[in-house]
């Protein structure tokens, strides 16, 4: 009785055939018609997804060092065909494979260095070919070719510089040749005779430049390179040509020279010298002896008077060689006439030392 009632109010609702329950009313679990067909897969075992994982790493680790494998290679074989394979080298060092393949930085130190060095030797034979132009375009392209400043490029810039009579930029390179030969672990190696030859290559641009490099003595009076003394240690150097310049013939300074002499000021000042100071004043070959004499140590006499109105207090000794003790050149071919002219009308000062008194004018 109770299912017919039940019949008949599902009748009502919707009829008896849509009712949504497993099984017909009698327990049957016959599937109708109406039922969907339904796959469920069988569930992948937790193991098995780590294996896949891991194979999956393992291929991909296995690729890389691959990839590793010969780009390591082809940088080996770079390095070995030197200056021919410069491009090719400078290629593969921009390549981010440098820093997935070499873990040691070490490792990737030695080959910038090797490339810097090879860029080097590129560019001095672009030099002695006479293609300036060219080596210049090289040398200036630092972040390509010179991963690590080297202290032998900075002299080759020097040198394009000085064939260029452009003094000033020649004093800061080869100043900057200078400072970074010193240390420890310097590369290329570097010599006292290397060292010597870069402190007058730096004075003799210098003297030409007419006025003192700010690379030298900064405006706050510190020394740089040449003009640092712990760098000047080993190297033999007693007396320091300036450009101290004056009015032609006179013994007053011109406007370079009046910026020069307070600058030397300020560097007295500031490594707060105790010693007796003496001033050398030198003249270039033109005129007679007496003359150049009684020039040279007016010049030597006018610096000294300056640098105690700046208040330096110490003892200032003040003479004159006149043309008696030309200008060592490193290299006198390199220069015009008028050029060496220019170097020996100098001022030279000693620290602590008793100069010659060989060619003093009396």
């Amino acid at each position: 009785m109770k299912l017919i009632i039940y019949c008949f109010m599902l009748f009502f609702l919707g009829g008896c055939q849509s009712i949504p329950i497993a099984g017909n009313l009698f327990g049957s679990t016959e599937k109708t018609s109406e039922e969907p067909d339904i796959y469920f897969p069988p569930p992948i075992h937790s193991s098995t997804m780590h294996k896949n994982v891991a194979k999956e790493d393992n291929d991909k680790t296995t690729a890389a060092v691959t990839v590793c494998k010969s780009y390591k290679r082809e940088v080996q074989q770079a390095q070995a065909v030197d200056s021919e394979n410069l491009e090719t080298l400078a290629d593969l060092m921009r390549s981010e494979k440098r820093y997935d393949c070499y873990s040691n930085s070490n490792d990737l130190t030695q080959i910038d260095y090797a490339l810097s060095e090879m860029s080097n030797r590129k560019a001095s034979s672009l030099i002695g070919q006479g293609k300036l132009k060219d080596a210049k375009q090289l040398l200036l392209n630092s972040n390509r070719y010179f991963p690590i400043g080297l202290w032998a490029t900075e002299e080759l810039k020097a040198k394009i510089y000085a064939k260029e009579k452009d003094w000033g930029k020649a004093t800061l390179a080869y100043n900057k040749a200078f400072t970074l030969t010193q240390g420890k672990k310097v590369r290329p190696p570097v010599s006292d005779d290397d060292r010597k030859r870069l402190y007058r290559l730096t004075s003799e641009t210098q003297l030409l430049a007419g006025t003192i490099s700010s690379s030298t003595i900064t405006r706050s009076g510190s020394g740089s390179g040449i003009m640092n003394k712990d760098s000047m240690r080993g190297i033999g150097i007693i007396e320091h040509p300036i450009p101290i310049q004056f009015i032609f013939g006179k013994t007053e300074f011109n406007q370079n020279g009046k910026e020069s002499a307070d600058k030397l000021a300020g560097f007295f000042k500031k490594q707060q010298i105790k010693k007796q100071i003496t001033l050398i004043g030198h003249t270039d070959q033109v005129g007679n002896d007496y003359d150049n004499c009684m020039l040279s140590r007016g010049r030597a006499l006018e610096l000294k008077n300056h640098l105690i109105s700046k208040g330096i207090i110490v003892a200032i000794k003040a003479v004159g060689k006149g043309k008696r003790q030309p200008f060592e050149l490193y290299d006198p071919s390199e220069y015009t006439q008028d050029e060496i002219d220019q170097m020996n009308r100098r001022v030279e000062f000693a620290l602590d030392h008793n100069v010659s008194i060989g060619n003093i004018c009396q």
